[in-house]
């Protein structure tokens, strides 16, 4: 089984150890993404979509979106991800 890892401060002394654990006990890691520039933002969404020619669909959930900043200054979308799932009928 592997996991993703994310590290903030990665470039810094604490991070640059947590590294080096990390190698030395060979821990099983599927992705490792250092965040000195990146951040993440969390969200939850309740939308209604209508398909052409179709009847109205509620989905809500919550959402993971990470960002990185550029060399020149701007902040540009890494990931996103989202758990919109169908809303219960109104009684």
């Amino acid at each position: 089984m592997s996991v993703n890892v994310a590290i903030v401060g990665a470039t810094g002394a604490v991070g640059q150890e947590f590294l080096g654990v990390l190698a030395e006990r060979r821990f099983p890691i599927k992705e490792l993404k250092l965040l000195g520039n990146w951040a993440y933002l969390r969200n939850h969404l309740k939308i209604t979509v209508t398909p052409p020619n179709g009847q109205p669909m509620r989905r809500s959930g919550y959402t993971l979106t990470i960002v990185r900043k550029e060399p020149d200054g701007r902040w540009r979308l890494a990931r996103d991800a989202n758990l919109l799932t169908a809303d219960s009928p109104s009684p």
